[in-house]
């Protein structure tokens, strides 16, 4: 309502009430339905005055229909104290610099004084501070999702306690509140097209606390993702990579210019050997890896029954159910297939084999070979190696749409062969020289699927096929390493094929010399 001279209803104290001329005021009630003349009983003293009639009385008289006003407390709610009409605000603060007649709203709550007079119950002055305690920041009272400084200098949780009073302070020229902002939350997967990175990365807008992607800067409150610590979801400006092929082989690609789902996701070429082995219809066999501009390995258990014409591979794949990535991927026909000669299907022996193109590969940047390991190279056990492929998350799982990356630890021979007879394959398994092993970790190894890809350890700059995924006893089980073909035992067979005299090819070396 307004003040004096404003609404009229104002100068009686309360909604339900008008001020009418006196005569129009049947026992406390304004008459609504002219009949007769009003018996004058006696001539009040004016207590409101009315512009239609400013010579005649005025009383504050009920209006018909209105709610009954509501009986006086004893004792006001919580943060509110009982007042003179008079001295509370339109705002329901008690007014501390004298400024004239209020604007008395509905909603109001009569009290008694101690004197016993009417009052209304109206809330005390908002204290203010220039500077906020403890770890508390000034923000806006829509902004504040955790504990916020009271009238009575406590810290109460702001959502559960809406009707308190509150501290006020400044924040960017306004009046805010406060704030113990609550515990940032951490999610798994970044929303939409923003990417997991971490803070000195991103240049562009985040993911703040209240789930709304705004300019990054270091002193917001975000809401942070699990793949980095403190990681944020970040969508950068687009940058066009330098899509330039390396000029040796075994690079990887770190560069994120894609949308990463989880932690498990490779982002665009960041493996550029990966391959696929289709059926000529397309569907998925086995994951491969490029050696040259001709050859791609794999697990000879994947296409020993096969021959040339039933398969083509696919290089620069990355999320098979997507034809938008920002370089297009390349499938070949396959010239011949190299068996390992003393490959057993039945235990998987000597899981190799050599694919051989029939038309040579232009190396890009998302498509380009993998070192090959020389005879006799030597992996510290424990050394993390990574391991990538579309197969399924496990047995009951499914195919994957984007390419996975799990890193697993190398195991030597020997533990290997213990943890594995630990299994249904018994105390008297021999695990065949033939074989190495990595992962023993739960929820993290290669599975079905899988078969014929890479495990790709690192050496100064570059990586090396050190393993073909072969197979395993169950899938991310704890203390089960995954078991895999060692390639270094066959690079000499491997080089025979791949260098072989008259052979169409390029084969890419390392800058350095293999230091495992």
């Amino acid at each position: 309502c307004q003040e004096k001279g404003g609404n009229l209803k104002s100068q009686c104290g309360h909604a339900s009430y008008d001020c009418v001329p006196y005569f129009q005021c049947v026992d406390g009630v304004i008459n609504t339905d002219g009949r007769g003349l009003i018996d004058v009983r006696i001539l009040p003293q004016g207590v409101c005055s009315h512009p239609e009639y400013p010579d005649v009385p005025g009383v504050c008289c009920l209006i018909p229909g209105a709610p009954p006003t509501p009986p006086p407390v004893d004792a006001c709610p919580a943060y509110l104290e009982c007042v003179d009409y008079s001295l509370c605000s339109s705002n329901d603060q008690i007014i501390t610099d004298g400024s004239g007649l209020i604007d008395r709203r509905t909603g109001h709550t009569s009290c008694r004084l101690p004197s016993g007079i009417g009052g209304i119950c109206c809330a005390p002055p908002t204290p203010y501070i220039d500077t906020c305690p403890g770890k508390s920041v000034c923000k806006p009272k829509l902004e504040c999702l955790g504990q916020a400084l009271d009238a009575k200098n406590s810290f109460v949780d702001f959502l559960k306690a809406s009707t308190a009073l509150w501290t006020e302070c400044s924040f960017g020229g306004e009046r805010g509140i406060c704030c113990i902002p609550p515990p940032p939350k951490v999610i798994d997967l970044c929303p939409g097209e923003s990417v997991c990175v971490q803070p000195n990365e991103c240049k562009g807008t985040a993911l703040n606390d209240l789930e709304k992607f705004v300019d990054y800067s270091s002193q917001g409150s975000w809401t942070y993702c699990s793949a980095f610590d403190q990681g944020v979801c970040c969508i950068n400006p687009y940058i066009k990579p330098d899509l330039e092929p390396a000029s040796e082989c075994g690079v990887r690609h770190y560069q994120i210019d894609k949308r990463i789902t989880g932690k498990i996701d490779a982002s665009f070429g960041e493996f550029p050997w990966q391959g696929i082995i289709f059926y000529q219809n397309y569907t998925f066999n086995c994951g491969a890896s490029l050696v040259s501009n001709k050859h791609a390995i794999t697990g000879a258990h994947c296409i020993h029954k096969l021959l040339a014409s039933d398969i083509r591979l696919r290089f620069g794949e990355w999320q098979v159910n997507s034809f938008d990535e920002p370089l297009p991927y390349i499938d070949r026909n396959v010239y011949a297939i190299h068996i390992h000669p003393k490959f057993n299907s039945k235990n998987l022996h000597n899981d190799i084999a050599v694919i051989e193109l029939l038309e040579p590969i232009d190396y890009q940047y998302h498509i380009n070979s993998i070192c090959i390991p020389s005879y006799g190279q030597i992996i510290d056990p424990y050394t993390l190696c990574v391991t990538t492929g579309w197969g399924k998350d496990s047995f009951h799982g499914s195919f994957q749409h984007i390419l996975k990356k799990i890193e697993v630890p190398f195991i030597d021979h020997d533990t290997c062969q213990t943890y594995l007879r630990k299994t249904r394959l018994g105390k008297y398994f021999k695990l065949d020289e033939s074989f190495v092993c990595a992962g023993g970790e739960e929820n993290k190894d290669a599975c079905y699927g899988d078969g014929g890809g890479p495990l790709a350890c690192k050496s100064g700059s570059n990586y090396y096929l050190t393993g073909i995924t072969s197979w395993g006893i169950g899938c991310g089980t704890k203390n089960i390493p995954g078991v895999y073909a060692d390639v270094q035992s066959f690079s000499k067979w491997i080089e025979d094929i791949v260098r072989k005299p008259g052979s169409v090819k390029q084969v890419q070396e390392p800058n350095q010399k293999p230091g495992y």
